[in-house]
């Protein structure tokens, strides 16, 4: 499994980081929006980790960048907003929440639900992960 954290807190990045990987997953890191969006269209990871409020770029608007790229992965926000925040009001749903501050129990219960997620999407498909973008695009 292919993820990508991205949260401008090193702290914060490094211990989900810690967590994703003692899990077995492969993590690359991102320290900012614009870097997060790069990476994952390089990277193509089965998921993204996005911390809300970053520099240069903040989650909503690298998810609406990813999206609109084509990137299919599933999608975590990782933030202390509130769901009634105008920050979450932006029409770009993730495909889950992780609330900080987070315990070890939060990031089990969102990997179980990342894992059933990519479970049902690889029956209906076919296959599982992120789709590679097709030649020429």
């Amino acid at each position: 499994m292919r993820l990508l954290v991205a949260d401008d807190d090193d702290a914060i990045r490094r211990l989900l980081v810690l967590e994703l990987r003692s899990r077995g997953a492969e993590v690359v890191e991102a320290a900012d929006g614009e870097e997060a969006v790069r990476r994952a269209l390089e990277y193509r990871p089965d998921g993204v980790f996005l911390d809300v409020l970053m520099p240069r770029l903040n989650g909503y608007d690298a998810l609406a960048r990813l999206r609109a790229a084509g990137y299919t992965g599933r999608v975590v926000m990782v933030t202390a907003l509130f769901e009634g925040s105008r920050e979450l009001d932006s029409g770009v749903r993730p495909d889950d929440i992780l609330a900080k501050p987070f315990r070890r129990r939060d990031v089990q219960a969102c990997w179980e639900r990342f894992l059933a997620a990519l479970g049902s999407s690889a029956s209906r498909s076919g296959e599982g992960g992120a789709q590679e973008p097709a030649a020429g695009s």
